[in-house]
C-alpha cells in the first residue's frame, strides 16, 4: 500500500493517544489502538513522508516531577499506532504546538515558558536526534502558540498571542494585558537566522493563534483568538508580511455579543480555495457552572478564497457538531473534515441534556461547503478535554 492510501484518525485525551480508522462514506469512526504517553498531550505533528506521528507531552508551568517531552509514533495502517520510535527525549520546558520542515529533516518545537523555538534533527527513519545549536535568539514575543514551516523550507513562521484581558466577554474590546505577535525566522539546515516580527498597533487588540497559507505560501490567514477575527496579509520579497492587513473579518454572527468567545484553529484546504475556521465557547455562565449562554457561538465558517485577490468571502457558516471545537482536519484528498469538539457542557439552561465531547465529522462538496455526517461521542464526555486531534497517514 502506497504512502497516502490509508489514513487514521489520532485523539488525545490527558496522557492518551486513541486512533481510529474513518470512513468517509459515512464519517464513522472505528476505535483502533491506543497509547500511553509519557505526560500530557499537547500536540502532533505528522511527518511530511514516513508514517512518523511526533508528540509533545507536558504541563504548563510550574509543571511536575515528570518533565516535558517529545516522542516519535510509529503509525501502522492495521491496529493505527506500532508503539514509540525510539525512547521518549526530554526537552526544555512544554512544548504547546511542533513541526516539521517539508524534506522531514528537522522537527522544530515552539515553547511557551521562556518563549523559544528549539530544533532537532531527524533520522532517515524519523528518529529524534540531537538538538541543532542555535546562534541567533528570534527575540518572540508572549505566550508561542504556534510553529510552521514554509513550504520552500526556508522561513520559520511563529505566531504568539499573548496573554488575553481577564474579562474577555465581549470580542475586540478589551485591551490584551499581554500583546500579540507574528514572527518570519529565516531557517537554513535547521538553525535560525534574522527575524521580522509584526504587531498590529500595540498589540493589545492582536491575539493571533493560528495562521495557515494559500497553496502558493504568499498570502497568510491569521486567526486572532482574543479578537475573534481573521485577518489576510500578503507577503513581499523574502516571504516578509507586508504591515497592512488586506482584510480583516470578523468570524462571528454576533459580535458584539456579551459572550466569551475565543476564536480557534485556521485550516487551508489542499488546493488553497476554501478556508475553514472555528469559532469557540467554552466559559459558563456567571450563574450556572458548566452551562453556556443559549446564544455561544460554536460553529465552523467557510470561506472561499478569491482566485485572483486571495481575498475571503464566507460562503457558509454552521454549527460545530458540539462545545469548543479545537481542531480542525482534513483528510488526504480533502473531502471529509473531522471536527474534535473538546468540552463537555449544557447550553442554555440546567436543565438542559449535556453535550458531550464528540468528533464531528462532515463531508466536503466540491466547493467547499461542509455537509454534516456523524457525531462520535468520545468516552462518556466526563474526564479530561480532548487536547488535539488530527488525521494522519499511516502507509
Amino acid at each position: 500500500m502506497s504512502r497516502g492510501e490509508a489514513t487514521a484518525l489520532y485523539l488525545a485525551r490527558a496522557r492518551t493517544l486513541s486512533s481510529y480508522r474513518l470512513h468517509p462514506d459515512d464519517g464513522a469512526l472505528s476505535p483502533l489502538a491506543e497509547l500511553v504517553m509519557p505526560n500530557v498531550v499537547q500536540s502532533a505533528w505528522a511527518h511530511p513522508r514516513l508514517p512518523v506521528l511526533y508528540v509533545s507531552c507536558g504541563e504548563p508551568p510550574p509543571g511536575s516531577s515528570v518533565g516535558d517531552w517529545v516522542c516519535a509514533v510509529a503509525l501502522d495502517p492495521e491496529t493505527g499506532v506500532r508503539g514509540l520510535l525510539g525512547d521518549p527525549v526530554r526537552i526544555a520546558g512544554r512544548a504547546l504546538d511542533l513541526t516539521t520542515d517539508p524534506a522531514g529533516g528537522h522537527l522544530l518545537l515552539a515553547h511557551t515558558r521562556p518563549a523559544s523555538i528549539s530544533v532537532r534533527r531527524l533520522g532517515p527513519d524519523g528518529t529524534i536526534g540531537e538538538v541543532v545549536e542555535q546562534q541567533t535568539d528570534p527575540g518572540l514575543g508572549v505566550f508561542p502558540h504556534q510553529v510552521r514551516v514554509t513550504s520552500d523550507g526556508r522561513r520559520c513562521l511563529c505566531v504568539c498571542r499573548g496573554l488575553a484581558s481577564p474579562h474577555p466577554w465581549r470580542a475586540s474590546r478589551d485591551p490584551q494585558t499581554e500583546p500579540g505577535s507574528l514572527h518570519v525566522i529565516d531557517l537554513d539546515d535547521g538553525r535560525l537566522g534574522a527575524a521580522t516580527t509584526l504587531t498590529l498597533g500595540d498589540g493589545r487588540h492582536f491575539g493571533p493563534r493560528n495562521l495557515d497559507t494559500d497553496a502558493t505560501g504568499t498570502t497568510y490567514y491569521l486567526g486572532l483568538e482574543t479578537q475573534n477575527e481573521v485577518v489576510v496579509l500578503s507577503t513581499a520579497a523574502g516571504g516578509r508580511p507586508e504591515p497592512v492587513p488586506r482584510q480583516r473579518l470578523s468570524t462571528l454572527a454576533r459580535p458584539d455579543a456579551e459572550i466569551h468567545q475565543g476564536l480557534g484553529p485556521v485550516l487551508m484546504n489542499p488546493a488553497g480555495t476554501v478556508l475553514y475556521v472555528a469559532n469557540r465557547a467554552y466559559q459558563p455562565r456567571p450563574d450556572a457552572d458548566r452551562v453556556l449562554p443559549v446564544d455561544a457561538e460554536n460553529t465552523v465558517v467557510v470561506y472561499a478564497v478569491g482566485p485572483r485577490d486571495r481575498l475571503l468571502t464566507e460562503v457558509q457558516r454552521l454549527d460545530s457538531g458540539g462545545v469548543c471545537p479545537r481542531s480542525l482536519s482534513l483528510d488526504l484528498d480533502g473531502r471529509t473534515l473531522v471536527v474534535a469538539n473538546s468540552e463537555t457542557y449544557r447550553v442554555g439552561d440546567v436543565t438542559a441534556a449535556e453535550v458531550a465531547m464528540n468528533l464531528a465529522t462532515f463531508r466536503v462538496r466540491d466547493d467547499g461547503r461542509l455537509e454534516p455526517l456523524a457525531r462520535h461521542p468520545v468516552g462518556d464526555g466526563s474526564g479530561a478535554p480532548i487536547s488535539w486531534a488530527g488525521l494522519a497517514a499511516t502507509s
